[in-house]
């Protein structure tokens, strides 16, 4: 059987790590939109905001989302679709009305299988101001749990193909 693997870093708070990783489980078994066939926290790669290693891979999972999100950005772009926001109204639905939508997605906080980071204490993606003034005065609360997450069934990412890619095959 073959799978699709995804790997995800949540930001989440607790008590300790155990309070910390049920949150994240709770999240993944009651998320209606993703519903993974198995996942697994990593605890080697999961760390308390105390260590220092906590601020290297939270940094590196932000930079991770700017980039996806760069990225869409980009693809939306190079198809022409939009020059100025007031272009959305135009975009056709097929390929390019997917990509804005998963480019929404990031904007909006939904998670999804293209969520790097994920923030669940503020459904975000990214990290407000105040938050991470909250994580520097009092790391003790905040947890980055990693999660490897599969699909045993091949997910399409047709939104992702462009039209000239979907024709190659």
């Amino acid at each position: 059987m073959t799978s699709q693997a995804f790997i995800h870093f949540f930001l989440t708070d607790g008590i300790n790590f155990t309070e910390a990783k049920e949150k994240v489980t709770n999240f993944l078994d009651k998320y209606q939109l993703v519903n993974y066939d198995k996942y697994h926290i990593d605890t080697k790669e999961s760390f308390i905001a105390t260590d220092k290693i906590f601020w290297t891979y939270l940094e590196n999972a932000l930079a991770k989302n700017k980039s996806i999100l760069k990225d869409y950005l980009n693809q939306l772009s190079l198809e022409g679709a939009i020059s100025s926001i007031f272009d959305v109204e135009n975009i056709p639905q097929g390929y390019l009305s997917k990509l804005f939508h998963l480019i929404a997605h990031l904007v909006d906080g939904f998670f999804g299988i293209d969520s790097y980071f994920y923030n669940l204490i503020e459904d975000s993606h990214f990290i407000s101001p105040v938050l991470m003034k909250k994580l520097k005065e009092d790391p003790s609360k905040y947890f980055l749990i990693k999660v490897l997450a599969e699909f045993y069934e091949p997910t399409y990412y047709f939104e992702l193909l462009s039209p000239k890619k979907f024709f190659k095959k």
